[in-house]
């Protein structure tokens, strides 16, 4: 019989995380070039990475649904959840009866009227907004 103890699973979870920290690097990097250009890397790696924390707080877990946060992020800002009129915003990440890619969608589109895909804020060579 396979036993797979705790520290095995969370070492597969990492892998995993990593996996998918480059894939999205490596989409950023293609489908945002002058982001990516700005960001460099490392930068584009920290959006990621907030994206997970941001998602993972608000029960998006899939990598679809990530992924459109990833998308957001680069497009909008880093935390264009925080601006405008976004309490908004903040009620559709918190709402549990929603599922994940559904919150990204809800949230696109809205956003994409509001702000005609004009950035929210504009980012500097550290991946935060100014």
């Amino acid at each position: 019989m396979l036993v797979i103890r705790s520290a095995q699973m969370q070492a597969f979870r990492q892998e995993a995380l990593a996996q998918f920290e480059d894939k999205m690097v490596q989409h950023a990097a293609v489908v945002y070039p002058e982001q990516f250009k700005t960001l460099t890397e490392p930068g584009v790696r920290q959006v990621v990475k907030h994206a997970i924390k941001v998602g993972n707080n608000h029960g998006i877990r899939t990598d679809e649904a990530v992924a459109g946060l990833v998308e957001l992020m680069m497009e909008l800002g880093r935390n264009f959840e925080l601006a405008l009129d976004s309490a908004w915003i903040r009620d559709t990440l918190e709402d549990e009866g929603l599922p994940p890619e559904l919150k990204i969608g809800v949230i696109r589109e809205r956003l994409a009227q509001e702000t005609g895909g004009r950035p929210i804020e504009v980012f500097d060579e550290t991946g935060q907004g100014t």
